[in-house]
């Protein structure tokens, strides 16, 4: 998503690299997509990565044992590097937009305006008010982002995109939706968790949740509670805030060892089922992740599954 400022390449990919960039490290994926055909995890690799420094040493280490020199790569990075805002989107030309956005996310951004990075899509379907549209725009310091970009494209792979949670995540819940149906995500991360609904390519609505994978762990029942809470109240907010048909399904990720005992207790707590997302059911050769962490993993794959066309 924070790709204006990179020079897309539209050309049709047989196979893609996605990145995670966690707090915990660099999980790195090759996915392998003939047209026509489902996806195939051929390779992966983890590693720790202390901080920016170390970029450019572990791209490298990434396109030598992927294999990835000149093969596309979308990189997702982590909520320390970019933040998602939801903002009114300003009236004037599309070619100003992004500038005009830029004195909009200060208010909420530490970030100057000299260093920030700004990219955005419109919010599809949701009830204009004050006759303004909204859209989430995607805030990161330039500077990191430009490094982040040269450690890639110096490493011999080739920069496709840079990415943000809720997108990767929304392009793995596009692979196992009919093409006409809403469906809500709950992702349970290292780190905190988050609450998507989305449709195809259509990302409606993202929540934060404090729940981290260690914290559900033991599914206490309080912390069962707070996460029918969160939930429900992302929910009620879809409701009332956007015109297109309510989730018909909530599915939940990753493939943590406690998330069918979480499954289980939120069966029939909603009007439509729950069920448990395995990254078998979207591409073949996921075994090979079993051994890694769970949300850089699923990360990943959302990455390396980002459509060529996508915003």
């Amino acid at each position: 998503m924070l790709s204006r400022f990179l020079r897309r390449d539209e050309s049709p990919a047989k196979a893609r690299i996605g990145v995670a960039l966690g707090v915990q490290g660099m999980l790195a994926v090759r996915v392998e997509q003939p047209f026509g055909a489902r996806p195939k995890l051929t390779a992966a690799m983890h590693q720790a990565v202390s901080s920016e420094n170390d970029w450019p040493g572990s791209f490298r280490a990434l396109a030598d044992s992927l294999s990835g020199s000149g093969v596309p790569t979308v990189v997702q990075v982590h909520t320390q590097l970019a933040s998602l805002l939801q903002l009114t989107l300003p009236d004037v030309p599309e070619a100003e937009r992004a500038s005009a956005l830029k004195f909009r996310a200060r208010e909420l951004s530490p970030i100057p305006l000299d260093d920030m990075a700004l990219d955005y899509v419109e919010i599809p379907g949701m009830r204009m008010r004050g006759g303004e549209a909204s859209g989430y725009c995607a805030v990161a310091r330039l500077s990191q982002m430009r490094a982040l970009r040269d450690a890639v494209k110096e490493s011999s792979l080739r920069l496709e995109a840079i990415d943000v949670k809720d997108m990767a995540l929304r392009h793995i819940l596009a692979r196992v939706q009919k093409p006409e149906e809403n469906g809500a995500l709950f992702f349970a991360g290292s780190h905190g968790a988050r609450i998507i609904i989305a449709r195809g390519d259509r990302l409606y609505l993202f929540r934060t949740s404090n729940l981290t994978a260690a914290l559900l762990q033991n599914a206490q029942p309080e912390r069962i509670e707070t996460l029918l809470l969160d939930i429900q109240r992302t929910l009620d907010f879809y409701d009332s805030n956007f015109t297109d048909p309510p989730p018909r399904q909530l599915w939940l990720m990753p493939g943590w060892g406690f998330m069918p005992s979480i499954e289980s207790l939120l069966t029939g707590q909603f009007r439509f089922p729950v069920r448990a997302l395995r990254l078998a059911e979207v591409l073949d050769g996921a075994e090979q992740l079993d051994e890694l962490p769970a949300d850089l993993a699923a990360l990943a794959v959302g990455a390396a599954l980002r459509p060529s066309d996508a915003a």
